[in-house]
């Protein structure tokens, strides 16, 4: 019983460093794209929280994802014509 439950978490613990390493390589191929296209990508939550601001979108609008805090739950004011007058595309994420 003891060495089922041995072989069953090694296992599992395989599993695990298998899986994070597939993330790990997906996330760098994703850091990758992101970096490196020519189109502004911001990403941000319900509240208004940045998630992603990539380098062009940072040559855009001059500022990081971390100087430019919302206020009151909304994009700075110097900034949210600019990103209004863009097209973009809202998803909705769990």
């Amino acid at each position: 019983m003891e060495q089922a439950l041995r072989a069953s978490r090694d296992e599992l613990e395989q599993k695990v460093a298998d899986r994070t390493a597939e993330l790990s390589r997906t996330n760098e191929i994703l850091r990758s794209i992101l970096k490196n296209m020519g189109d502004a990508v911001i990403v941000a939550d319900k509240a208004s929280n940045f998630l992603v601001f990539n380098p062009a979108a940072e040559r855009m609008f001059g500022k990081g994802a971390m100087q430019m805090r919302p206020q009151n739950g909304r994009i700075a004011t110097d900034s949210i014509s600019r990103i209004r007058s863009l097209r973009f595309h809202t998803i909705n994420c769990r």
